[in-house]
């Protein structure tokens, strides 16, 4: 019966030492906040999404970064978003169609992933990006 309770004991014990860290908000490499605009065919981008990815062919990587657009303006910095890590990073740019079609339904994105390109200075602890999508990037009907 003792040793029951102390295989018991120790179970809880190792099991609660092993988990106490998980989640820390500390947990990874450190990250930078980056913010900026988006236009999409010369005007503010109403609402979308921008992920940033290390870019494994040069060599970087690590956790992803993102944040919603809002009005033509990011910030992983805002509630939903997470900050990026240092280095080159290739950037995902998602366009929502806010528009409701002629029966009410939601629309298919204004565009998925277009691909831009960015390096994260360490030095630096926020990064200014802007970007203009251009029309092309428009999906295909």
């Amino acid at each position: 019966m003792i040793r029951q309770l102390l295989t018991l004991f120790a179970t809880l014990f190792l099991s609660l030492s092993v988990f106490s860290g998980c989640g820390s908000s500390d947990d990874g490499p450190e990250r930078y906040d980056v913010t900026g605009s988006i236009t999409y065919k010369g005007a503010p981008l109403e609402s979308g999404r921008i992920t940033f990815v290390p870019d494994s062919e040069k060599g970087n990587q690590g956790p992803v970064g993102y944040a919603m657009v809002e009005a033509g303006k990011y910030d992983t910095r805002a509630p939903g978003g997470k900050g990026t890590i240092s280095g080159a990073i290739q950037i995902l740019i998602t366009g929502d169609n806010l528009a409701l079609s002629e029966t009410g339904e939601i629309q298919p994105p204004l565009f998925v992933d277009h691909k831009e390109t960015a390096d994260i200075d360490p030095q630096q602890a926020l990064t200014t990006l802007d970007f203009d999508v251009p029309a092309k990037t428009a999906r295909k009907k």
